[in-house]
């Protein structure tokens, strides 16, 4: 496995992640998907 810095084409797959982990979980306090334009802001 390689690590790297995240890259801006990587977004989509990042914020995929985090909505299936992070939302309306203990995880964040996000009770809404975010969406690809508001993580890019």
């Amino acid at each position: 496995m390689t690590i790297r810095p995240a890259e801006p084409q990587d977004l989509p797959a990042i914020v995929a992640i985090y909505n299936e982990a992070g939302v309306a979980t203990t995880a964040s306090y996000d009770l809404e998907p975010v969406t690809l334009w508001a993580a890019q802001s």
